[in-house]
């Protein structure tokens, strides 16, 4: 499949973890921590996405509870991001860039006809699909020599140290 041709469906993560709105905040940190996650959809009983909360949302939230001095339980529901972006399994790579570069987002939803949950989308895959495509058009070799090492020594200036 050529890369004009290819959609969504076609790179993005569907092992993904979701979170209900009337889950706890507490819950949410965890899962984020338990699946090494930035960010979380946020779906209804029937799995259609109502919203989106991220780390810097669960900070924000928490540390200004913690410093009001009145931790109490912090619904998902009251500060999930209610008009998040989401994506159509069957939008063009392309035009999924564009959005993600102007909106600066490191992931989002993606969902079906019918708003349900299907996956979820990140610069990640958007930049293996990218480079795959690329490598394909070129018949890329890497000419890399390796990765470089950097190393910062008790004067704090930064050394690089080249693989051989």
């Amino acid at each position: 499949m050529k890369i004009n041709d290819s959609k969504i469906m076609d790179i993005m993560n569907v092992d993904i973890i979701a979170i209900h709105r009337g889950d706890d905040i507490l819950d949410a940190i965890n899962y984020l921590k338990q699946y090494e996650a930035s960010s979380l959809p946020v779906v209804d009983d029937e799995n259609h996405v109502v919203g989106f909360v991220s780390d810097i949302d669960l900070i924000k939230s928490l540390s200004h509870s913690l410093y009001q001095g009145s931790p109490q339980e912090i619904q998902l529901g009251d500060i999930m991001v209610k008009d998040a972006v989401v994506f159509n399994g069957s939008d063009n790579i392309f035009d999924v860039v564009e959005k993600f570069c102007s909106s600066h987002f490191k992931s989002a939803p993606v969902v079906d006809s019918e708003n349900h949950l299907i996956g979820m989308i990140s610069r990640s895959e958007l930049l293996n699909a990218l480079e795959r495509a690329a490598s394909e058009a070129r018949g890329f070799k890497s000419s890399s020599k390796g990765a470089r090492k950097l190393e910062v020594s008790q004067n704090k200036r930064v050394r690089l140290i080249l693989s051989s």
